[in-house]
């Protein structure tokens, strides 16, 4: 097993790091080009298909929500090894599924151990390393977080080659089963021994969440957070049916499309650090939410002409999901900057808040499922809206704040 001595240490510990971090991109992108495949196959209509990803981002909140204090308990490889465990089994039974029911609980149960996994990654670097060469390595984690979601369609079309929808999931399968080896055999636990308590406690399960839910001002910024990341998540979500089939793209092009967006939105996470420099984190998080409302009702207008102009709805959604480079990223670091004694913590709370509130909203948008696009622009409106009241709806309170570090100390 590889110590933290060992002269490559670093950097391969980061390239397993970052694999963890695909486990939820490579969970839903790989698998949108086999969701026409899928429907045919069950006999049902595509937004029946489109629940086998809300149930994934259920599942990953829950995942989330409870891996990251049982790490904190039980060390961050063991919680991660079995988080790999249940994804990789999950994925690998769906193939076989008679029903889209049980499909649906099977994922949903790849995603509770895909979030077990996937909270640890950050928490692994905070255990080893601190300042300027953490903020490095997470950025790097974080970039190759982004970067999945554009090769996601295009290996999911290269497996759809085969049409059969069953190999993407043997894929999912695979990729955890690569993670749990390198992890088993190359990364060592992260936290000391004596640090473990191998007890779950309700204080580690719920005081440091309560602690944080109780500052007004940070609830409405992680709330908006969660409602502008449900907007992309929305897009996911239905962007075979906006793509594919009502606008006829072949399927062979749909990466091409699909991946603008994201493409967009690591520019603008690129550039959002140059801006740093001379910009404050809400004015950054401001900009963003700006264009993304603005993006939002151009769409909204768009789908609801009797025939959408395609160029203008793939721009609108261009720039939806580009904005979040602007959002995300300052948004969560003004969450964390309020709790820099329970970051891990509060960086849990803006994940499982994003994926609870995603999951609400693509099942309200795949229970409206029409042939047009009216329900998809009037469910990504909504959610950018909601997300620009509560970020204006939230201030800076250094009061609260200066509360909250207080009973933060007096509970450790």
């Amino acid at each position: 097993m590889m110590k933290k001595s060992y002269r490559y240490f670093m950097p391969i510990a980061t390239i397993i790091l970052g694999l963890i971090s695909t486990l939820s991109p490579f969970a839903t992108d790989p698998f949108l080009v086999a969701m026409p495949s899928m429907a045919k196959d069950f006999g049902v209509e595509i937004n029946m298909i489109q629940f086998v990803i809300t149930f994934f981002f259920v599942g990953f909140a829950i995942g989330q929500f409870f891996g990251g204090p049982l790490s904190d308990s039980f060390g961050r490889k063991r919680i991660a090894i079995i988080g790999l465990s249940i994804y990789m089994i999950s994925a690998a039974c769906i193939p076989f599924c008679k029903s889209i029911e049980m499909i649906w609980a099977l994922r949903l149960l790849q995603a509770i151990g895909g979030g077990f996994a996937s909270v640890t990654n950050m928490a692994f670097i905070r255990d080893w390393f601190e300042g300027k060469l953490f903020a490095r390595l997470a950025s790097i984690i974080s970039l190759v977080m982004m970067l999945a979601p554009l090769v996601g369609p295009l290996i999911g079309g290269l497996l759809m080659k085969t049409n059969n929808w069953k190999i993407v999931f043997f894929f999912m399968a695979g990729i955890a089963l690569i993670i749990f080896i390198l992890l088993i055999f190359i990364l060592p636990e992260s936290k000391k021994r004596e640090e473990l308590s191998y007890v779950l406690t309700g204080n580690q399960l719920i005081g440091k969440y309560k602690l944080i839910l109780s500052s007004k001002s940070t609830v409405l910024l992680v709330l908006s957070i969660g409602f502008s990341m449900a907007a992309m998540f929305a897009f996911i979500t239905t962007s075979t049916f906006i793509y594919i089939d009502f606008f006829q793209i072949n399927a062979s092009r749909f990466f091409i499309f699909f991946a603008s967006g994201v493409l967009l939105n690591i520019l603008i996470a690129l550039l959002n650090t140059l801006l740093l420099k001379y910009f404050e984190l809400r004015s950054l998080m401001k900009i963003g939410l700006y264009l993304q409302l603005s993006a939002a009702l151009v769409l909204l207008v768009a789908s609801n002409l009797p025939a959408p102009p395609f160029i203008i709805v793939f721009i609108a959604l261009v720039i939806i999901v580009g904005s979040l480079g602007f959002v995300f990223t300052n948004g969560t670091a003004l969450v964390i900057d309020t709790f820099p004694e329970i970051g891990g913590s509060a960086n849990a709370v803006v994940g499982v808040v994003r994926f609870a509130i995603s999951s609400m909203v693509c099942s309200l948008i795949s229970l409206f499922h029409t042939t047009n696009l009216i329900p998809i622009g009037i469910g990504i409106f909504s959610t950018i809206l909601l997300a620009n009241i509560l970020f204006f709806w939230s201030k800076s309170d250094k009061n609260n704040q200066s509360s909250i570090a207080a009973n933060f100390n007096q509970a450790s």
